[in-house]
């Protein structure tokens, strides 16, 4: 294994100027380990991404920490190397394809992330992957509204029909009706 360069004070703080402007934007942050993910599969991951305005970023923890610290979000402490994630558009979308790659790809590990301005648990950032689309939701919604409506129409439509028995039946009853 060859050993790097050390990162310049420029380019530190570019990187540090970097990870706070995406995390400014960002609606979701995700935290992920990568270890053992291949460049190819870090190129899909990046791909399906930026369909749902994801971002990924590889940077040290230790710069991360600094760039979010002057925001005023405290980053856990965080094994392994790391991958930030931001979703700028829609978080759950952003969230659901971390979680599916992930579960494709088991070298990648969600850990946590920040999620309207607060730090969470890989739980957190799982369960909000599998929130439904936002049509399916929209769709649920709607039957609700529409479930009061279908009741009272039911009982209307059921009381209709019951007067035109009893008309009936009083009709038979007075001979009228054969």
């Amino acid at each position: 294994m060859t050993k790097s360069m050390p990162l310049t004070k420029s380019k530190k703080l570019e990187i540090v100027k970097t990870i706070r402007e995406q995390y400014k934007k960002a609606k979701v942050t995700i935290f992920a380990n990568f270890h053992g993910l291949n460049v190819a599969k870090v190129s899909m991951l990046r791909r399906a991404l930026r369909k749902d305005f994801g971002d990924y970023l590889v940077a040290k923890k230790t710069l991360a920490q600094v760039a979010l610290k002057d925001e005023g979000i405290e980053l856990p402490a965080l094994p392994g190397e790391m991958a930030f994630i931001f979703g700028s558009e829609d978080p759950i979308a952003v969230a659901k394809g971390v979680y599916d790659f992930s579960r494709k790809n088991e070298e990648l590990k969600i850990l946590g992330g920040i999620f309207e301005g607060m730090v969470v648990a890989a739980e957190s950032i799982i369960q909000l992957a599998k929130i439904p689309p936002r049509e399916v939701l929209l769709a649920q919604f709607l039957s609700v509204l529409q479930a009061p409506m279908r009741g009272l129409m039911m009982t209307l439509n059921g009381n209709q029909r019951k007067l035109v028995v009893a008309l009936s039946e009083i009709a038979k009853k007075k001979g009228n009706f054969k």
